[in-house]
């Protein structure tokens, strides 16, 4: 209950309402944690908005992570309106396939905090995107060289005889002259 006074020394008056203020809570939730270029596998994170509501409800919702918006995938908006009667929201991460090896990315999702609404912790949530199955082998196995020609599919980065390609393909160590062990399976093919 809130009252207005009003007094000029010689007259006083006031006047009531009644407020009812329902808290609004918003959370953040990764539903779908895991995506993958190959595929394309996508990720998903949910915003829920809890409490009665009867106006539209501005959210800025804030991208972070070691993965790189439109580079490394399509993903939420910077902005986003719950209107009335909505309860949630679902924003797909899509990765975008790429040629650079760069192993495991991760993406996170938060709600930045507004006077109407408070958010519930934990204010971020957080998905992975993994490298194609090849840029990730390269990756372990050539480490910060992974993006480097010498770690290309047609280069023989040993000097074994065996591009890398095939040495991913055959479980070969690109890094290693394993020609020996991969000699007798190019044999044993012809």
């Amino acid at each position: 209950r809130l009252r207005l006074t009003a007094d000029d020394g010689q007259v006083q008056t006031f006047d009531e309402t009644l407020v009812t203020a329902s808290a609004l809570t918003v959370r953040v939730e990764a539903t779908d944690p895991a995506a993958a270029e190959a595929g394309p596998d996508p990720a998903a994170f949910r915003v829920t908005l809890d409490g009665e509501m009867e106006y539209t409800v501005p959210l800025v919702l804030e991208l972070g992570g070691s993965a790189t918006p439109v580079l490394d995938y399509s993903g939420p908006p910077p902005f986003y309106d719950f209107l009335p009667g909505m309860t949630d929201a679902v924003f797909e991460v899509t990765p975008l396939a790429d040629l650079v090896p760069e192993g495991t990315e991760t993406v996170t999702l938060s709600v930045l905090p507004a006077p109407i609404f408070e958010v519930a912790a934990p204010a971020t949530a957080a998905v992975t995107i993994a490298d194609t199955p090849i840029d990730q082998w390269r990756v372990e196995q050539f480490g910060a060289q992974a993006d480097w020609p010498e770690a290309g599919d047609e280069m023989d980065f040993d000097g074994d005889g065996w591009n890398n390609l095939a040495e991913y393909g055959l479980g070969g160590n690109p890094t290693t002259n394993d020609a020996p062990a991969a000699l007798d399976i190019r044999l044993a093919a012809t």
